[in-house]
């Protein structure tokens, strides 16, 4: 199931009320996103495997976790095999489409983490 809400006057940084808007995925590299006040997202933090099917990324990304019911506007993919809503979800935010935002989301997620010494290339 895709969760869709239809878009509103909201602009990519503002929902229109003063309150800063974030562009979310479920995955890194989905095509799909939707928009959520920042306020809205709790537990920023860096992961590499996102929610839903635990797809592994090719690093770490900042992700979060919203409310179904708090979408402003876009659509992401969600199963709602948990149960009748609202429930948790997982979400994924990646610099492009937030680089106005991007300061802020970096210092609510704290410090990235080092790379996997045992996946870098050796010279």
């Amino acid at each position: 199931m895709i969760m869709k809400t239809p878009p509103d006057s909201a602009s990519a940084s503002n929902d229109g009320n003063g309150l800063t808007t974030v562009e979310v995925r479920r995955q890194w590299n989905d095509w799909r996103f939707a928009e959520y006040r920042i306020t809205d997202i709790s537990g920023m933090h860096w992961d590499n495997v996102s929610g839903g099917v635990y797809a592994r990324a090719p690093q770490h990304f900042v992700h979060g976790y919203v409310s179904r019911d708090a979408m402003i506007s876009g659509e992401i993919a969600h199963s709602c095999r948990h149960g009748s809503g609202p429930h948790t979800v997982k979400i994924c935010s990646t610099k492009r489409g937030n680089e106005k935002i991007w300061p802020e989301i970096l210092r609510l997620a704290g410090p990235r983490p080092a790379l996997d010494k045992r996946r870098q290339k050796s010279g």
